[in-house]
């Protein structure tokens, strides 16, 4: 790493501690700023690794996105140059450090409560809203479990913007590169394509990922589609949520701020689960409360028509019935 003054001294500004992670986009190291002791990340992108002249064009893109944006959600940025040193030229994005642990670090310990994950969304899908909100908005455009960190206090960073970019925006036709993680790119992302109701798919593919404990390409049917209704434990109401999340058309996914009021309000409303009889009981148990209730019926009710004959094939399959499993009723609202 090209230095001034001393191996761990970048541009005579900041001392480089220890890593934070390498990607595709750059190595990013913990720092620390010489002047006031600020603790910062320091992104580094060396330009002779850069395959193209998109990819230098998106590493500007970033840090000139990041310098407009501020909340609590985002990382703020402190400052980013190119530093010439020949062959070990290299780009500099430096943000504030984010303290806390990844939600990738978290997939490893126990599965949640589904209040819990909605609660969570919620807060990512606020973050999403401020972004959609700006003018022209801002699609993250690679919304996974590495990319948010959740501080000590609960709140959700979202990091990484390497892939970010304003909408609409001029795109030259055969020039677009499809960029994000496999598993949690939406169907039109995959073309090349990104617009806001892009990382809401995304927040969908989180709370799968936050739910199931499992990675994404584990619930892709032989369709290429993501088959996660059986894998999931949730309200119905919950699972219709999760769907308008993760429909394949962008139009029918709904707005960041809308889902986020709505992810709170199923969070917050009461739902426990319930034994669902097993097939045959259930039936017999439901035919012997309705007739009893019958008899109780006061004479004077007129008697309905007759019934048509009862038709000669018998009413239930020889199957054993299935397994009882738990189910949960509607969250209200």
């Amino acid at each position: 790493m090209p230095t001034t003054s001393s191996p761990s001294l970048l541009a005579g500004r900041y001392e480089l501690q220890g890593p934070l992670g390498t990607g595709a986009t750059g190595t990013t190291r913990r720092g620390r700023r010489v002047a006031d002791g600020l603790a910062v990340a320091v992104k580094e992108r060396r330009v002779l690794g850069l395959t193209s002249f998109r990819e230098a064009e998106r590493l500007q893109r970033e840090a000139e996105l990041l310098g407009r944006l501020e909340h609590p959600g985002v990382p703020r940025l402190v400052e980013h140059f190119l530093l010439e040193d020949g062959p070990g030229s290299a780009w500099y994005v430096v943000t504030e450090l984010v303290a806390g642990r990844t939600l990738a670090d978290e997939l490893a310990g126990r599965a949640p409560d589904w209040r819990e994950v909605l609660r969570d969304v919620a807060g990512i899908l606020d973050v999403l809203a401020y972004l959609h909100g700006r003018s022209p908005a801002v699609v993250h455009g690679d919304l996974t479990p590495d990319n948010l960190v959740r501080r000590d206090d609960g709140t959700i960073v979202l990091l990484d913007f390497h892939a970010a970019q304003t909408f609409p925006a001029a795109r030259a036709p055969g020039l677009t590169t499809a960029v994000g993680t496999p598993g949690y790119m939406a169907p039109e992302q995959l073309t090349g394509y990104a617009e806001p109701a892009t990382d809401v798919y995304a927040a969908g593919c989180v709370a799968l990922a936050l739910l199931t404990r499992r990675p994404l390409h584990t619930l892709v049917d032989e369709h290429h589609r993501l088959a996660w209704r059986d894998a999931v434990a949730v309200p119905a109401a919950v699972r219709r949520f999760l769907g308008r999340l993760l429909h394949p058309s962008p139009a029918r996914r709904g707005s960041a701020g809308a889902l986020a009021a709505e992810a709170r309000a199923l969070a917050g409303g009461r739902a426990r689960p319930v034994r669902r009889w097993a097939a045959a009981g259930g039936a017999s148990v439901l035919l012997a409360v309705a007739a009893a209730l019958w008899a109780r019926t006061p004479a004077s009710r007129a008697a309905p028509p007759p019934e048509p004959p009862a038709p000669s094939a018998p009413l239930m399959s020889a199957a054993p019935p299935p397994a009882t499993a738990v189910r949960y009723p509607d969250v209200p609202g």
